[in-house]
Parts: C-alpha cells; structure tokens; sequence
C-alpha cells in the first residue's frame, strides 16, 4: 500500500490522540518537591549582597526549585556572603582531641574580638606573638620579654587582666550567636558566656573520625553569621613523649604518618606558665608525610639557656586549617589531634 492510499483521517489520528491524552500522560516533576534550600547568600561585588527568598518554587517543567533574590547595598563592604558590620574582628575556632598525662579528652573553643589577647587563645597561637631569634629548616627559635610578677592588688575584674602593674579591660569582643559544628561524633551547638567565650569539654575523647567533613555555622549577632570547614584527622602516634635536649645535639620528634595533607607541627616552651608568653620557645611546622621533624643542635642550645625549673606546658599537634577574613581579620578553624610533651634538658650532657 502507497501512503497516499491511507485515508487522511487516519494520518492525523495519531497527533490528534497526542494533543488529546498527552497531558495525562506527562511525569508530576514538582511531585514532593520541597523548596527550602536556597543557595548561599554572595556577594555580587564589593559593595552589593545578593540575599536568596527562603522559600522557592519548582518549576514543572525542569522540577527544580527556583529562588527569587534581591539586592542589598552594604555600607561597610561585602565579605563571604554577607555584609560587613564594621566590627574588624579576628577569631578562632578549636575542635581538638588532646592526649595528655592529666587524662585524654576533647574540646572545643572560640573567641572573636577587635584583637586576640594571649590569655583568650590556644597555646599554640603564642607562635605569633614572639620575636624570631633564629631559624634553621623548618624550625624557628623565638624569644620574647615576660614579666615574673603578673599579679594585681586587688585582683583585676573576670573580663580583665594585670599588665603586671595594673589591671586591663580586654579588647572589646562579641559573640556570632549560636556556633552550630556539624561531623563531629557527638551533636554540638555552642552559646558563648557573659564574656564572649564559647568553650565545650565534657566532649567524647573519640571527637571524630578521619576524613570526616566538620563544619562549623555561626547564625550571627554581634557579628555577621560566617561558615567554614575542614577534615578530621587521625590520632596522633608518636614514638615518644619526651623530648631530650642534649647540648650540642639535635634532636627528632617522630610520629607515624597517616597519608594525607595534613601537618604537624611541634611547640616546645620554657618560661613561667601561661598566660605569659614563653621566655624561650622552638616552633616547627611541616607535612604530616614527613614523620619526623629534626631540631638543630644551634637551636636546641639556644633553647637550654633558657631552660630552667620552669617549664611551659609543650605540644605536638597534627592538624587541618582554614583561615577566612569574614570580619576584616583572619578567622581560623583548626581541627587536631594534641599529645602533650615533657622536656628533658639535662645539665653537662654533650
């Protein structure tokens, strides 16, 4: 049969059973499409926030969802996704687990203010307080000027501190609301105190696992709400938590690698306890891969002069950073795993 022997009627049957029941037949794209998870907010330049509706809608025929948006001009400047309240802060936030001779455990802290005072920091952010003295490979001796008498009368007040002659205020801090840290083995959303401190140690010593993606969101408040991010790492295993500085020797801190980017670095400290800052200290940094760091007999010497009945409390911490600028200043997350190392410095070893 010839095409042009079917009847016309029977040609057109076919589109016209399309036009008519196609409908019917089309998928439900928008079918238990929720939209409720707007992209982050961004800035569009310098000075201008885009700000995504909360809700959204689907569209039927992609069964996407689809946000309206508008435009805020920021006075103060746009910054990773929000706008600067002209508040310059810097901050940390802590998630560690810590192996020590006083009992492992776990804890989180942070703290945001106009400046980082070295008695509202970890111990390892003394690093950039101190004045570089020498430095060989990747280790750095610094030195720097402490007071012997740091105690005030009357004592200062909870959100002060004695200079060594009188009492202080610190400088001004503000809170970002609740801090809500996500890829840990436990649930935690942190409030801070009366003084801006958010601190949590009744924590599991297991915080987390390696590899896993912790995140931390500040919902905002006296600051501007800002997220961030880094990996778990594993449980530091180092040969020995002992460090023995022989004079004229060098000497190998040495742990076991766990095959990924993080690093490692070694803080030992000899001085009158923090808060103060150490008279002497050796600071090292370097990848995880490398499983040792070698301290040079120069440095170790120049430590020992140092070197007396008191000792600082000393670290070596495997870690993962990220530092971002949210309020004009660095804000960094530091994620580790602590061992707390004892010193040896024998007199008239060579």
């Amino acid at each position: 049969m010839r095409l042009t022997d079917v009847p016309l009627t029977l040609m057109l049957l076919p589109g016209f059973l399309m036009a008519c029941c196609g409908d019917s037949e089309s998928p439900d794209r928008c079918k238990d499409v929720v939209c409720d998870q707007p992209p982050a907010n961004e800035c569009k330049d310098t000075g201008t926030l885009v700000e995504y509706d909360a809700e959204g809608t689907c569209n039927p025929d992609t069964g996407r969802c689809e946000y309206g948006s508008f435009e805020k001009h920021c006075e103060n400047g746009c910054s990773e996704g929000s706008c600067r309240n002209g508040r310059r802060a810097a901050g940390f936030v802590t998630v560690l687990e810590i192996q020590s001779s006083w009992g492992d455990r776990s804890e989180v802290w942070a703290y945001f203010a106009k400046e980082l005072h070295s008695r509202k920091t970890p111990a390892f952010f003394d690093a950039h307080r101190l004045t570089e003295k020498a430095r060989e490979g990747s280790c750095v001796l610094y030195g720097s000027y402490y007071r012997l008498l740091d105690m005030c009368n009357p004592p200062c007040l909870d959100d002060q501190y004695c200079d060594g002659m009188t009492c202080q205020d610190y400088p001004p801090h503000w809170n970002v609301g609740a801090i809500t840290i996500d890829g840990l083995n436990t649930q935690l959303q942190m409030q801070p105190d009366e003084y801006d401190n958010y601190l949590e140690t009744g924590l599991p010593q297991d915080l987390f696992d390696p590899g896993s993606d912790i995140m931390v969101n500040a919902e905002g408040s006296e600051l501007g709400p800002f997220s961030m991010g880094q990996k778990g790492v594993a449980l530091l295993e180092i040969g020995s938590t002992i460090v023995d500085l022989i004079a004229g020797k060098p000497t190998t801190i040495s742990w076991t690698p766990e095959g990924t980017d993080a690093r490692v670095q070694v803080f030992l400290r000899t001085g009158i306890h923090r808060p103060r800052l150490p008279a002497a200290a050796i600071f090292c940094d370097v990848p995880d891969g490398d499983g040792e760091v070698i301290i040079p007999a120069t440095l170790v010497d120049a430590f020992r002069t140092h070197a007396g009945l008191n000792q600082q409390p000393c670290e070596i911490m495997r870690y993962t950073r990220e530092v971002k600028t949210p309020f004009g200043n660095d804000v960094e997350l530091t994620v580790g795993s602590v061992v707390d190392l004892q010193l040896n410095t024998p007199r008239g070893m060579k």
